[in-house]
């Protein structure tokens, strides 16, 4: 937030608003077991940047009720039409600490379907989201991991890449996997690099590495086990003849047991357990690594070892770009997510890294 006397509110109130926010947010929660009427209407609460105002003009219509600094309202009164606009005048602080008080009272004679905080930094903001009766509130913040942001929203985004706000809006109020096209755009750029590179350098691929897990990862990046199978039969089918070794950083491994018992016995597959200086030198030796994002796409790259990797929570731009990374993606609106949250938007269920044989085709055009 830009405005000094907002600010200057913001600091305020954000010295004791925690508790504040933890014990209205609980009382809530008791209530609505005990009374959770049916609700209807939107309230938007976006203080600055009269812009983001004309960029979510398709979101505002007579259902949806605003709250803004007085400073926007030439912006909005001209190309929105909300139901009711509040406004909190900031041009001096003790016309800010009225018309806050106003607002909040006002507000709280009303109720809504859902709340939407699109103030990501401001702690006044939600503030006012907690003490409006609401069935859910949603909203973006700027910060990772945030015990506040955990306990104040139903559903909400820390910095979200490449998508708009009226996309955003839509994801808080609808949640459910959509493609972002600027990732899809970026990521097809990168598989036609890797297999220009492919084409031109006559790549034989004979030793070829899996690696399911590669260090400590977080459960949410894995591909399921199934995955594994169904990449393992798809290579042998147009490459009979090609040995796969599957690494495990040890047999303690959540998925070992499952891919052991999973895949068939033979010659040409093996599993190898081993120290660190081993994992290290199956990667630099093999011709073609599958991996998901972790320290083993890190080590291919290193010593250009064509690497195909799977993303799903993580970016595939977040470290390196490289000709040697084939990055397949689903390219998930609210991805990342890695290390923003303590439970994802999806609620940990990752779909982003569920693959069938329809998304393996590519392998066909590698081998």
């Amino acid at each position: 937030m830009k405005n000094n006397h907002l600010v200057m509110i913001d600091w305020i109130i954000g010295l004791g608003i925690n508790p504040i926010i933890f014990f209205i947010k609980i009382l809530k929660i008791c209530l609505s077991k005990i009374y959770n009427p049916k609700r209807n209407g939107y309230l938007i609460i976006k203080f600055l940047g009269a812009g983001n105002y004309i960029a979510i003009n398709s979101c505002i219509n007579s259902n949806v009720d605003l709250v803004s600094a007085i400073s926007n309202k030439n912006t909005i009164e001209y190309f929105l039409k909300p139901k009711n606009i509040y406004y909190i005048n900031d041009n001096n602080f003790l016309l800010l600490v009225i018309t806050s008080i106003k607002t909040i009272i006002l507000l709280f004679l009303r109720s809504y379907e859902c709340v939407i905080n699109l103030e990501a930094e401001s702690t006044f903001a939600k503030f006012i989201a907690i003490t409006v009766r609401s069935n859910k509130i949603v909203g973006l913040t700027n910060k990772h991991r945030s015990y506040l942001d955990y306990i104040l929203y139903d559903k909400y985004f820390v910095n979200p890449l490449m998508i708009n706000k009226s996309e955003i809006i839509d994801l808080l109020i609808n949640y459910k996997i959509k493609k972002n096209n600027h990732v899809i755009s970026a990521v097809n750029n990168s598989k036609t690099f890797f297999i220009n590179n492919l084409r031109s350098n006559n790549y034989v691929f004979s030793n070829i590495i899996f690696s399911p897990a590669g260090s400590d990862t977080n459960n949410l990046r894995r591909l399921k086990s199934q995955t594994w199978e169904l990449i393992y039969n798809k290579i042998i089918d147009i490459n009979p003849n090609c040995n796969i070794n599957i690494l495990f950083p040890s047999k303690d491994d959540i998925q070992y047991d499952s891919l052991v018992n999973l895949f068939p016995k033979s010659s040409s597959l093996t599993f190898t357990i081993g120290d660190y200086h081993n994992y290290v030198e199956s990667i630099k030796f093999a011709d073609l690594v599958f991996c998901i994002d972790s320290q083993t796409l890190h080590i291919a790259n290193e010593f250009k070892k064509p690497v195909v990797c799977f993303y799903g929570p993580t970016s595939p731009y977040g470290v390196n770009y490289s000709k040697f990374i084939y990055p397949v993606s689903k390219a998930a609106m609210c991805s990342p997510c890695m290390h923003k949250y303590f439970i994802a938007p999806c609620n940990n269920s990752a779909f982003c890294m569920d693959f069938d044989s329809s998304d393996l085709e590519f392998i066909n055009d590698i081998l």
